[in-house]
């Protein structure tokens, strides 16, 4: 008899294999269900690659779409192919429709070649394209309002009529805006306006135009709906970035972060521009317009279209359930509608503007709108567009108001508080200038708030203290006098970089004393917490630089102000707060030990 007490307790696997070895006749029985488990999951496996790469072969081809092909980019602003061996690489020849694709950066800042179009040969299908879609009586009628002219097929070239019928331009530096008392929203919105973006450095732009360039808004920005968020914007950058993304945003019940958009089209810099949408619920459509094309239109699931920054088909857009803004509601010409609480999400336009049209009417034929559109101020689409729905319908002249030709009210201008008012109105040129482009120059040896005496040298070892430091590794490999030699040389560049700080210093004294910060262009102050962060920030420097003087202004002044005070500062990140302001004056009470800047990271 075995004794079960001294017996060890095999695994439940083991016990089986025992079976087995003493009745080989006898067969393993499976786990019920293990084999069904397995099979389902393969299954499942097979069914999603196959659904994937019919849902792959089935997306449409963007340039060569079945339905843009004939009705869109048949009648295009420039020829399907153009000679752009002076903008492209040597002897190649680009199709009319890819011009606007990605391309590197130098080459998206040339000008457009003019270029006719065969519009007979086209009508009759000779090269190739279907001839225009029949139109509806009101675009027919729209098209033959001008005796002897036919909008849909007058060639349109790049040039000041055009672009600037009166011969002015829009500049908006960033922080200025245009508003219009116009009810500019409506169930049927067609919108067009040349525009000319400057190559501008990120570090240069002014916070309120960091990322997004605003064309034209009837919304605040963001996400969440609101009572102030019903309408539409038209702006050129995905949110934080600098992609070049033309982008239309509209909102409903559930979002105000509708957007649609291309990844293959991209807005050229320092080239003029034709951008446009149309939205309409009659048609259920949303189309967008770059250069003369359609780089989105949803009845033909061309695009992008995006809700709260999740991507989505195109065929699932529901114009119909656009909320339409009020009618009281003003349109804004570079930003989005202001906040009094933050400018910076204004997301303000930083460039020039030739001309814009704005009308309660869609065209139901998709190339006479693209023709129409691009004269954003001539008289065809004062034609095809009449009084009852024509609403805003601006050129601009130099030295004079900018007024609304449909109406003859003028346009009032805003600026942020930093901002001039007025905006600037210039000639038209091919390649304007930016008034703003460079900063005032300053005298040879004055600085603002300095003077031209010589800055005092810093301090100096003599020749016997400096032999006291060097190293012996140092003095196995050069001399004496190599050495010393090389700590004088090394202390002219220390009063470069000491001076180089001063001068710093001077700036921001003179021109943003106690601010966040100082706009190095336009010379202005700007705050984001009001802690005046340039200046905490930099007292270790100052005093490892052993510039006492200016370190010593500003723990006078922070004596005198006693920040942070309770509810002018607002909520901020954390993280930046921590390392400028906290650790800023606590590493200069652990340089200098004064109770100032000990006792203002105590009340923070």
């Amino acid at each position: 008899m075995v004794d079960r007490r001294k017996s060890t307790r095999r695994p439940r696997q083991w016990r089986r294999r025992s079976r087995h070895c003493d009745d080989s006749d006898e067969e393993e029985e499976l786990p019920r269900g293990r084999g069904l488990h397995w099979y389902l999951i393969g299954c499942s496996l097979v069914l999603v690659i196959l659904l994937s790469c019919a849902n792959f072969l089935a997306l449409p081809k963007v340039t060569y779409h079945p339905h843009l092909r004939p009705s869109l980019l048949g009648d295009p602003l420039y020829d399907d192919e153009l000679d752009l061996r002076g903008i492209h690489s040597p002897g190649a020849r680009y199709r009319g429709d890819a011009f606007l694709q990605k391309t590197p950066q130098s080459e998206m800042q040339q000008p457009w070649p003019p270029a006719s179009v065969d519009h007979a040969a086209r009508s009759n299908g000779a090269d190739g394209t279907a001839p225009h879609a029949a139109r509806s009586p009101a675009d027919a009628a729209a098209a033959a309002a001008a005796p002897g002219v036919d909008v849909s097929a007058a060639p349109i070239l790049l040039s000041r009529s055009m672009v600037a019928p009166q011969g002015g331009v829009l500049y908006l530096n960033g922080e200025q805006w245009l508003e219009t008392e116009t009810n500019p929203d409506a169930a049927e919105v067609t919108f067009a306006a040349w525009i000319y973006m400057p190559d501008v450095p990120a570090h240069l732009m002014p916070g309120t135009s960091s990322s997004m360039k605003t064309i034209a808004s009837t919304k605040i920005s963001g996400c969440h709906p609101s009572a102030k968020s019903p309408g539409w914007s038209l702006f050129v950058h995905e949110w934080g970035t600098l992609n070049r993304q033309l982008r239309l945003s509209w909102t409903d019940q559930s979002s105000a972060c509708h957007e649609v958009f291309s990844k293959d089209f991209l807005v050229p810099l320092n080239m003029w521009v034709q951008v446009g949408f149309s939205l309409s619920r009659n048609l259920r459509r949303v189309r967008l317009v770059l250069g003369g094309q359609a780089i989105v239109d949803s009845a033909a699931g061309i695009g992008v279209y995006a809700k709260q920054g999740q991507g989505l088909s195109m065929h699932e857009v529901d114009i119909t359930t656009r909320t339409v803004a009020a009618a009281s509601q003003p349109l804004y010409v570079g930003a989005h509608m202001p906040s009094d609480k933050d400018r910076l999400q204004s997301h303000m336009f930083l460039g020039f503007i030739g001309s814009f049209m704005l009308a309660h009417r869609v065209l139901e034929d998709p190339a006479l709108e693209l023709r129409l559109v691009a004269g954003c101020a001539s008289e065809a689409v004062t034609l095809a567009f009449p009084d009852v729905s024509r609403v805003v319908q601006v050129a601009f002249k130099k030295d004079t108001r900018v007024i609304n030709a449909f109406n003859g009210r003028g346009l009032d201008t805003f600026a942020t508080a930093d901002g001039p008012k007025e905006v600037t109105l210039l000639d038209w040129a091919e390649h304007p200038e930016r008034p703003d482009d460079a900063p005032a120059a300053l005298s040879p040896g004055v600085e603002p708030g300095g003077s031209t005496e010589p800055p005092p040298a810093g301090p100096r070892l003599s020749p016997d203290e400096l032999r006291k430091t060097f190293p012996a590794e140092w003095l196995s490999k050069y001399s004496e006098d190599e050495l010393i030699k090389s700590q004088q040389e090394a202390d002219s560049w220390a009063d470069e970089v000491r001076e180089a700080a001063r001068h710093t210093w001077r700036g921001y004294k003179s021109k943003a004393w106690g601010h966040d910060d100082l706009k190095t262009v336009s010379g202005k102050p700007a705050d984001w917490c009001r802690l005046a962060v340039t200046m905490v920030d930099g007292l270790s420097t100052l005093w490892l630089m052993g510039l006492k003087t200016e370190f010593q202004d500003a723990a006078s002044w922070l004596a005198s102000e006693n920040m942070p005070t309770p509810g002018k500062h607002g909520p901020h990140s954390l993280f930046e707060i921590t390392i400028r302001v906290l650790g800023g004056l606590v590493s200069a009470w652990h340089l200098s030990g004064q109770a100032v800047f000990l006792d203002t990271p105590r009340r923070l």
